[in-house]
């Protein structure tokens, strides 16, 4: 590939990634509950000074993962001084920085490359990518450092220098750390070495794979040790959440709707044809051949466990096993990779759901930072912040906490700080509180109380102040 044809590749993809999740996001953010968490532990990690040793919490499992996530928002948060783009902008800084290097590093291997750009073809225009892209958390990192790791195995096989090996084995384990449902990546992997290496190559790569993990888990481990094993109990004893839809065809069904959407049953089983059609042509001039076929296997190993294990699928469940298929379709043969990425590509930049970035969020930033600084003004003070959402389950409201902490007000969790306050800030939000009628678990642990006061704002909130 010629040095002009990479850069003007280079530059449509990198832009390409930037409109799609930063067009029109000061309409479309909608500032809310995980997004409020990661914001509420950057806030207290400033004002503290100690780093927190556990990340965000499992959605099945009754276990925080490694901090990393929060390490690497934390000089965004400062940089940018609190600004509510903070995670957006991180996301995309980082992508396309890593996109950047990585292709200054392959521009010398030319079917890598092409695999590469591919690839990030895939990651930018998928919807549940861009989707948790825009609107982040912890599982949006994951693609990214799954790329990486594959890439750096390549380079590694490639040249031989055990640096790029490191970066392999440090990328894995930080999907991971960003979200357990990439394990089974990680684990696919491992099960690779003992395929594809010998001898003194596969012991490097367990040994940087071990070590790894446990640098990438470091603060958790500490955490684990200095609170006797907290989390090692709780998920070998107590009971975990209820896993409600798991059956095999529900979780098939859900890929088929996420990865392929708009496209009929028939047009579904003529991709399948031609990507298995690909993948038993004799790929001869494929320097990457054994790369190639251990990429599928890493992709139905992944797959199968995905399917298999007893946990319902999520959005941000599928993140390793789609960057694994992007990967698979990036190293098929040249056309039926432009076939397939051609398909997947335009299927996922339907105008409808493109535009469906760009909606507005029911509330705007300004009406939500607006609301809570009339609040903290008419009504000062310290208090306990609960919830009640027409948009989520969950009375917590550590997006509410955050955003008075910023303008002025004191915030407990009633969890932890039982008698700290006498005032309860309630944020309907969207919906209705009724008092001494509306119940739910933060409201009985406040105990009986009377209503002090009320702010109603633009955007469907009303802030009610309860004192006990």
């Amino acid at each position: 590939m010629k040095s002009y044809k990479t850069v003007i590749a280079m530059i449509l993809i990198a832009m390409s990634f930037i409109f799609l999740r930063l067009y029109k996001l000061d309409q479309s953010l909608f500032f809310i509950n995980d997004i409020g968490r990661d914001f509420f532990v950057l806030q207290q990690w400033e004002v503290s000074g100690k780093p927190p040793l556990l990340g965000p919490m499992t959605s099945a499992l009754p276990i925080n993962q490694s901090p990393i996530y929060f390490y690497l928002l934390f000089p965004f948060f400062l940089i940018l001084q609190h600004s509510l783009f903070t995670t957006t902008i991180a996301v995309v800084f980082t992508h396309v920085a890593i996109f950047l290097v990585g292709t200054w590093f392959l521009k010398s291997h030319k079917k890598f490359l092409t695999i590469w750009f591919v690839t990030w073809l895939l990651i930018t225009t998928n919807p549940q990518f861009v989707d948790q892209q825009r609107l982040v958390w912890n599982p949006s990192f994951v693609g990214i450092a799954i790329v990486s790791s594959f890439f750096a195995f390549l380079l590694w096989r490639s040249t031989k220098k055990v640096a790029w090996l490191v970066v392999h084995g440090l990328s894995l384990a930080a999907a991971t750390a960003f979200s357990y449902s990439a394990a089974p990546v990680s684990i696919a992997f491992l099960l690779m070495y003992f395929f594809l290496l010998r001898n003194r190559q596969l012991f490097q790569a367990i040994l940087i794979f071990v070590g790894s993990n446990l640098s990438v888990n470091l603060p958790l481990i500490v955490f684990e040790l200095r609170h006797n094993f907290t989390f090692t109990t709780l998920l070998l004893r107590y009971e975990k959440l209820e896993q409600v839809d798991i059956s095999l065809l529900s979780k098939m069904l859900y890929f088929r709707q996420v990865l392929l959407p708009n496209l009929t049953t028939i047009q579904i089983v003529l991709v399948f044809l031609v990507l298995i059609f690909a993948l038993l042509l004799k790929q001869n001039s494929l320097k990457l051949r054994k790369e190639a076929w251990l990429t599928t296997l890493l992709f139905l190993f992944s797959m199968l466990v995905v399917l298999f294990v007893p946990v319902e699928i999520q959005a941000h469940y599928i993140f390793g096993v789609f960057t694994l298929f992007f990967i698979l379709v990036a190293c098929l043969p040249s056309w039926p990779r432009f076939i397939l990425s051609s398909i997947l590509i335009c299927t996922w930049l339907n105008p409808n759901t493109v535009s469906s970035y760009f909606r507005l969020a029911p509330r705007s930033l300004v009406e939500t930072t607006t609301c809570v600084q009339k609040a903290c003004k008419q009504f000062p003070g310290e208090y306990f912040v609960s919830v009640q959402s027409a948009y989520h389950s969950y009375h917590v409201g550590p997006e509410f906490h955050y955003l008075l902490q910023e303008n002025g007000c004191r915030t407990y969790s009633i969890y932890t700080h039982k008698e700290a306050t006498n005032r309860m800030m309630v944020f309907a939000d969207g919906s209705t509180y009724d008092h001494d009628k509306t119940a739910y678990d933060e409201l009985t642990l406040f105990g009986p109380a009377k209503e002090i006061g009320e702010v109603t704002c633009s955007g469907g909130i009303k802030v009610h102040v309860l004192e006990r």
